[in-house]
């Protein structure tokens, strides 16, 4: 995030995460969630698929989960260079966007 604000690089988050994360801080003041978010949302460039990329996520057999398939094709909609992941092992040889832990992103942009 520090490389995004010190705009060193561009991010991106996929527009499905967004409900994540609210789900995710429900224990904390709504305030503060719609305040993460924002901020968020001015820091990265949101990112969605259309139809025909849902579609293509839905009918993709190699991922596992679903929600990877929607994170890939976020990813190639915002011609991303990487997915940064903690779950590479599930986009291991069947995404279209290479995926990095954040350890693995930051060592390559040291």
């Amino acid at each position: 995030m520090q490389k995004c604000a010190k705009e060193e690089i561009e991010g991106a988050l996929a527009f499905h995460s967004l409900s994540t994360i609210w789900y995710q801080t429900r224990k904390l003041p709504e305030t503060t969630r719609r305040d993460w978010i924002k901020q968020l949302c001015e820091l990265l460039t949101i990112s969605g698929a259309d139809n025909k990329a849902v579609l293509g996520a839905i009918n993709d057999k190699d991922f596992k989960d679903f929600e990877d398939a929607l994170q890939d094709c976020c990813a190639a909609a915002f011609e991303a260079d990487y997915t940064i992941t903690v779950n590479v092992k599930d986009f291991k040889g069947v995404s279209k966007i290479p995926a990095l832990t954040p350890k693995e992103f930051l060592e390559l942009k040291a």
